[in-house]
């Protein structure tokens, strides 16, 4: 270290005359240079820091380190077609850090050497001052770029080149546009030819020629082969699988009480679309259900497009009863809601002494039971009874099970002493059980049944209660979720539904239960089966 001029002068150094301190973390040597300010000026810039002078000298300290240089980055290129891949891979590096480096050529192609003259690959570098590498690559056969539109292709020379509805095909698979794909074959080869197969086989001389764009309504995977001129060279391009996804309908509607919007709303939609069901409710309807390819009583629901399909929203509303007179109006079948289109049979029931007279509100006439359609919401249905007069006598007549009991002569009241003849009338596959109520004894299975108006009377025909199977056209369907149908039976009504095979007779299939006269039921075993007996038994 300089202290002072005496001890230097005594060592036989130069004298100092000024001496500067010096930041101990510089590591230098003494570097003398001619005192020249404009060479300080330069020795400044270089880092190099004067500490003193002797004999028209200057004594400099030179800065040799300093902190660590910063991260830095690396540069690959590529000559050719390939990909360079970097381990690890990130933006930048710490000098003497090592990564690897794995040159992957490009189909058609191969990996001749690196710019700084390794041809090893994969190769291990330590960053540094330069970290600029280059690839190249070389074809293996003559090659072309062909490009079609904005889209573009590096094959050998003459490859057939496949475009579907007009845009080049470089990919594996394409998915057409709509039911049909216009299919169009190039080749650079001067007067060659394309010969090519549908099955995925492979193509030869005898194979189909392609003679010009042809429509194709069918998935299909394409191989093609062009020839040249000569038919001494071909090549293949590869193959080429073009989807035909279908089109499907969707019938998505109601009876009645409130609408379904179908999003996105479209006439035919593509396989696989997934569609979402919305149903708005009128005023003084309530949204009950989906029937269909539907289920549940979200209001919000969705269908995936794997068929034509159809689906329909349930609406329903109440239905009050009110009386004037003496007498009371039971409602069959019983419930705080009816779907949009169903039929109430609505019986007015005299007091002792009374007749029913008319119907009033939502409904007229005389009829008695009445077959009330709902199709208003919220209305009410009244019934006036009136005394009866002298000598005169009420008449109801109802049914009680799937059929119907006619009369003759209508009415609701006779004078004593009137014959009236019932007739019973069981609905297809029902079976009339016997009359109850005001009948003479022995009288109960005989049809028709004539009585005697010498009292009133109140007279029930009974039939079974047999659940139908029925297979609208918006529900039955087989497909492959299975096979669906209707239930249709008694409200609030629980059927087992039986199955029929020869092997084991019927065998028990499910369970179901009518909340409104009706149910769905899917039998999801019927995909591949060539027939089906099934049954609805009621259960307790």
């Amino acid at each position: 270290m300089l202290t002072n001029s005496r001890h230097r002068a005594a060592k036989g150094l130069p004298m100092v005359r000024q001496a500067r301190p010096v930041l101990a973390s510089f590591l230098g040597i003494l570097i003398r240079f001619p005192g020249k300010r404009w060479l300080m000026l330069f020795a400044w810039l270089l880092g190099v820091l004067p500490i003193g002078r002797a004999d028209d000298q200057e004594i400099f300290l030179a800065k040799l380190s300093s902190a660590p240089p910063g991260p830095v980055a690396l540069n690959i290129g590529i000559e050719g077609e390939g990909t360079v891949t970097r381990t690890p891979d990130k933006t930048f590096y710490t000098p003497g850090e090592n990564v690897t480096l794995n040159a992957l050529p490009a189909r058609w192609f191969r990996f001749v050497s690196w710019s700084d003259g390794p041809t090893n690959t994969p190769r291990v570098i330590s960053i540094g001052l330069n970290n600029t590498y280059t690839a190249y690559f070389a074809p293996t056969t003559f090659v072309e770029r062909l490009t079609i539109g904005n889209i573009s292709r590096t094959a050998p020379v003459g490859t057939p080149a496949l475009l579907v509805d007009g845009q080049f095909a470089t990919g594996a698979v394409v998915e057409a546009a709509s039911e049909i794909a216009q299919v169009t074959m190039l080749t650079t080869f001067s007067n060659g030819r394309i010969l090519f197969t549908l099955d995925g086989s492979n193509p030869s001389l005898f194979s189909r020629v392609y003679t010009g764009p042809f429509a194709l309504q069918r998935t299909a995977t394409i191989r093609a082969r062009a020839w040249d001129e000569n038919s001494v060279t071909s090549v293949e391009a590869d193959p080429l699988t073009i989807l035909i996804k279908p089109f499907y309908a969707l019938s998505a509607g109601t009876a009645g009480g409130g609408t379904v919007l179908t999003s996105p709303g479209s006439l035919g939609y593509r396989q696989g679309t997934s569609v979402t069901l919305t149903v708005t409710p009128e005023p003084g309807w309530s949204f009950l259900g989906w029937l269909g390819d539907a289920d549940g009583t979200n209001p919000v629901a969705s269908v995936v497009m794997t068929r034509n399909k159809c689906v329909e929203a349930l609406f329903g509303t109440t239905l009050n009863v009110t009386v004037a007179g003496g007498g009371s109006i039971v409602r069959n079948p019983a419930s705080d809601f009816y779907p949009y289109g169903a039929i109430v049979w609505l019986t007015a029931l005299p007091q002792g002494g009374n007749a029913f007279a008319v119907w009033g509100n939502a409904a007229g006439g005389t009829n008695n039971p009445l077959f009330y359609e709902v199709a208003a919401p919220n209305r009410t249905v009244s019934a006036a009874f009136a005394p009866l007069s002298q000598g005169q006598y009420s008449l109801t007549v109802t049914s009680d099970g799937f059929g119907l009991a006619a009369q003759e002569p209508g009415g609701t009241r006779f004078a004593s002493g009137t014959q009236v003849v019932l007739r019973a009338e069981p609905y297809w596959q029902q079976t009339f059980l016997g009359w109850t109520g005001d009948i003479l004894a022995g009288d109960g299975n005989k049809n028709p049944l004539v009585v005697t108006m010498n009292q009133s009377r109140f007279i029930t025909a009974r039939f079974t209660k047999k659940a139908e199977l029925v297979i609208p056209q918006c529900v039955g369907e087989p497909s492959a979720e299975g096979f669906r149908f209707i239930v249709a039976g008694e409200y609030f009504g629980q059927y087992g539904i039986e199955r029929y095979d020869s092997s084991h007779g019927w065998s028990p299939l499910g369970q179901t239960t009518n909340r409104f006269g009706f149910s769905q039921f899917t039998d999801p075993s019927t995909s591949n089966a060539n027939w089906r007996l099934y049954r609805a038994v009621t259960t307790p």
